[in-house]
């Protein structure tokens, strides 16, 4: 089942808001529960419910943790225009999470420090996850992913099961590549 750094969710119910689309879930950590997630679509805050402030605690270090490798652009640059905010961000952050090493405390962590992020990837890789496994059944090896510059859309692009590896790879070039379902443990 898909993971990002031991993060999954399950029980994923999507909902439909004023506001767009959302979803519910209970979280696991590491194949423990670790609480309940809702974004009811409305455009306000997601809901986030731990089981204890050690579950939140230990979440938090895997969102900076994934936030060191997967910034937001966006937020990064608005906090580099704006220094004061960033370092107010920096102190409010610092008083909630004293648990944080100063040291993982940077614009780029900063700038994606919501558990949004993850979860938005998470959910993005169950979809890839849904469809890989529908085409397994159909017959095919792997699939790759990208996305169509465009339109914004993913482009999900299968090839058969009996082609070589060093094949596939050289079709899919720089597109993520799913081979087997291990892929989908990050």
């Amino acid at each position: 089942m898909a993971s990002i750094k031991g993060f999954q969710m399950k029980n994923i119910k999507n909902t439909l808001g004023r506001e767009g689309y959302g979803c519910t879930a209970t979280m696991y950590l590491n194949g423990k529960k670790i609480g309940t997630y809702a974004d009811y679509g409305d455009g306000g805050p997601e809901d986030v419910d731990y089981v204890s402030k050690e579950a939140e605690e230990e979440m938090m270090k895997v969102i900076i943790a994934y936030a060191k490798e997967h910034p937001n652009p966006f937020i990064e640059n608005l906090y580099k225009e704006r220094p004061g905010q960033y370092k107010e961000e920096c102190e409010r952050f610092k008083k909630y999470h004293p648990y944080i090493p100063e040291a993982d405390i940077t614009i780029r962590t900063m700038a994606s420090n919501s558990i949004v992020y993850i979860v938005e990837d998470f959910l993005e890789l169950c979809d890839v996850e849904k469809t890989f496994k529908k085409k397994q059944k159909q017959g095919y090896g792997a699939i790759s992913v990208e996305e169509d510059k465009k339109t914004g859309q993913t482009i999900t692009i299968s090839y058969p099961a009996g082609w070589p590896e060093e094949r596939i790879k050289a079709e899919a070039g720089d597109n993520d590549l799913y081979m087997s379902l291990d892929d989908f443990e990050r």
